[in-house]
């Protein structure tokens, strides 16, 4: 399983679960399940790849927070300003 199949593929800003964006426990423990199968189901290792898998998903989570935010900067500076709000 890659983390795009253990997180939600829709708009990325949608699949921050909550203000922290932390991915949830169900999230982590089917990422770190298919590690551990990966790796052969090795025995005594369960906390480094649920660490591994946790890191892996909340990176990847800044990283779509991130091009969504560089999507919407580019939408905006895009638009003309007869459209904008203005104050």
């Amino acid at each position: 399983m890659s983390i795009a199949t253990a997180r939600h593929d829709s708009d990325p800003l949608l699949c921050l679960h909550g203000a922290n964006g932390k991915p949830t426990h169900d999230e982590i423990a089917r990422y770190a399940y298919s590690i551990w199968e990966q790796e052969g189901w090795p025995q005594h290792r369960d906390l480094e790849h649920w660490l591994h898998a946790e890191s892996q998903l909340q990176q990847a989570r800044r990283e779509e927070a991130f091009r969504a935010w560089q999507r919407a900067k580019s939408q905006l500076q895009q638009t003309p300003e007869r459209y904008l709000l203005r104050a």
